[in-house]
């Protein structure tokens, strides 16, 4: 396993492993999505098994590329460490606020499509997909 410094403007000894830094960073989304689908979503109808294991699929085959290449990070400046978290913070932040948004547009249990307009999706069509470009990436 890679282990990088940040830098040579952190005190020494102190080491971080790019692989558990962003491992971290996932336990966090994967952690906020799983509260997000158990107490926040309202869904409107149900949805097909095969649909399911297609989206857990996914998820998995992501998280498998990014452990192979989280481990091959280079040493990383201590700004930069920052920086990642910063935007990761924000983005997910943005995407959590637009999920809000959504579910309360479903009051009393309706299962009527209302097209929201608060938040950003006056500018973008799909704010919490767009958050989620700026997590990911």
């Amino acid at each position: 396993m890679a282990y990088s410094k940040f830098s040579s403007d952190t005190k020494p000894g102190k080491t971080i492993s790019s692989f558990h830094a962003i491992s971290f960073l996932l336990f966090l989304h994967y952690s906020k999505r799983v509260y997000e689908v158990c107490c926040i979503h309202k869904y409107s109808g149900y949805t097909k098994l095969m649909d399911c294991l297609c989206i857990s699929a996914s998820y998995i085959g992501y998280i498998v590329a990014v452990t192979c290449f989280s481990s091959q990070v280079p040493i990383v400046h201590f700004r930069n460490i920052v920086l990642g978290c910063t935007l990761f913070l924000c983005g997910e932040y943005t995407n959590f606020y637009h999920h809000r948004i959504l579910s309360n547009l479903r009051q009393n249990g309706s299962k009527k499509y209302v097209i929201p307009n608060a938040g950003l999706f006056q500018y973008v069509w799909c704010p919490h997909y767009a958050s989620i470009f700026i997590v990911l990436f």
